[in-house]
C-alpha cells in the first residue's frame, strides 16, 4: 500500500518477490497511486483514487487469508500525502492504528516505511512551499503543521515498532532533489531492502539492479497513463 513511490518501484518489487521467494503474482495485492492518501480521496492531474483505508484491500486480503491459510504480509508506504490533504497526525495514526489492528488480527506480519522527508535537515520553508505548490497546489498546509505532522507520525511509529509493527528506516538517504521520491539511481537499494524484509530469511539473495528500477518507473509511467488518465486498459484485478 502507498502512493507514488511505491508506483514507481513496484514492477521492480513484484519481480524481486516473485524471483526469491515462493510468491506469485497473483498473491500480492496492491493499493497505489501518485498523490494517494491514506486518509483523504488524492490523486493527481483528471485521476482521483479512493482512500486505500477505504478501497477494499483489506477485505481482500481477510478472505484471502481465510479461503488460503497463506500468511499475509503488509507493507505501508507513502504514508505523508494526507497531511497535504488536511489531516493531522492524530488523525493520520488512528487510521492507521486501525488498518494495522485488521492485519494483526490475520497474525500478517507488518512492515511501515516512515515518512522519510527530514523536515529538520533537508527541508526548510521555503523548499516545503515550492513542493506544495509543485506537489500538492490546492494545499493550504503551513511549513510548521507539517513539520509537526512528520515529526509526530514518525516519533509514534518508531514507538510502535517491536511486536505491532516493524520499520524500515533511513530510507530518507535514498531521496532525490525533491526530498519526496527516491532517486531513479538509489531506489534500487530501498527495492532491495524491502523485498528482503517482506521475504524474511529467504530474501537475503535478493538484489534489485539500477536498470530494474529504471524499468520499473517506465512500466509505472505505462500503467498510469493507459489504465488512470486515458481509461483503455483496466488495472489488474489485484489493485484496488
Amino acid at each position: 500500500m502507498g502512493a507514488s513511490n511505491l508506483a514507481r518501484g513496484q514492477y521492480a518489487l513484484v519481480q524481486a518477490l516473485e524471483k526469491f521467494g515462493s510468491v506469485s503474482r497473483n498473491d500480492i495485492l496492491v493499493a497505489l497511486g501518485p498523490g494517494r492518501g491514506y486518509c483523504a480521496r488524492g490523486g493527481f492531474l483528471n485521476v482521483r483514487y479512493d482512500p486505500v483505508h477505504d478501497c477494499g484491500i483489506l477485505s481482500a486480503a481477510e478472505a484471502r487469508a481465510k479461503t488460503t491459510g497463506i500468511q499475509t504480509v503488509a507493507l505501508f508506504m507513502d504514508i505523508g500525502n494526507d497531511i497535504m490533504y488536511g489531516f493531522s497526525g492524530e488523525e493520520i495514526l488512528t487510521r492507521l492504528n486501525a488498518m494495522v489492528d485488521r492485519l494483526k488480527l490475520l497474525k500478517a506480519r507488518v512492515w511501515v516505511t516512515p515518512i522519510p522527508v527530514d523536515m529538520e535537515n533537508d527541508v526548510d520553508e521555503k523548499t516545503f512551499n515550492i513542493l506544495r505548490n509543485l506537489f500538492f497546489p490546492n494545499s493550504s498546509i503551513s511549513y510548521d503543521q507539517a513539520r509537526r505532522a512528520v515529526l509526530l507520525i514518525n516519533g509514534e511509529l518508531k514507538n510502535l515498532s517491536g511486536e505491532r509493527l516493524s520499520l524500515i528506516p533511513d530510507l530518507n538517504k535514498f531521496c532525490g532533489m525533491d526530498k519526496i521520491h527516491y532517486h531513479l539511481w538509489k531506489s534500487n537499494h530501498v527495492w532491495t531492502l524491502i523485498a528482503q524484509c517482506l521475504l524474511g530469511e529467504g530474501g537475503a539473495a535478493v538484489r534489485v539492479g539500477k536498470i530494474d528500477s529504471g524499468i520499473s518507473l517506465g512500466y509505472n509511467l505505462l500503467q498510469r497513463c493507459l489504465c488512470d488518465i486515458l481509461g483503455v486498459k483496466e488495472n489488474p484485478r489485484n489493485s484496488f
